[in-house]
């Protein structure tokens, strides 16, 4: 029996089984933990803005599996991870207020 869906959640589900998905899912609230504490950032924001997104249409079309999307946001979830940890460094080497 082959599932045909055209949620990307299900095809994923599917593929790889509960464990995958459970695997996914905790690498993607890690990847968006840490991208909201640089939120001060707008590369982190737009990072977050563009997952969510693509979350939402990854629920009417498996979206996320097309490398014109897939590599476009990686890099900028990379970007974004690279800003949030700036911010985060530039915040702890910033001396209190007098």
């Amino acid at each position: 029996m082959l599932l045909n869906s055209e949620m990307w959640y299900l095809n994923y589900l599917w593929q790889v089984g509960a464990f995958g998905m459970l695997a996914w899912m905790t690498l993607v609230a890690m990847i968006l933990r840490r991208l909201w504490s640089g939120r001060r950032n707008a590369i982190s924001m737009s990072a977050i803005a563009v997952m969510g997104g693509l979350a939402v249409g990854a629920l009417f079309i498996p979206v996320l599996d097309e490398p014109a999307v897939a590599v476009p946001l990686w890099t900028l979830l990379a970007f974004g991870l690279l800003a949030a940890d700036r911010v985060k460094v530039v915040a702890e080497s910033t001396p209190p207020a007098a």
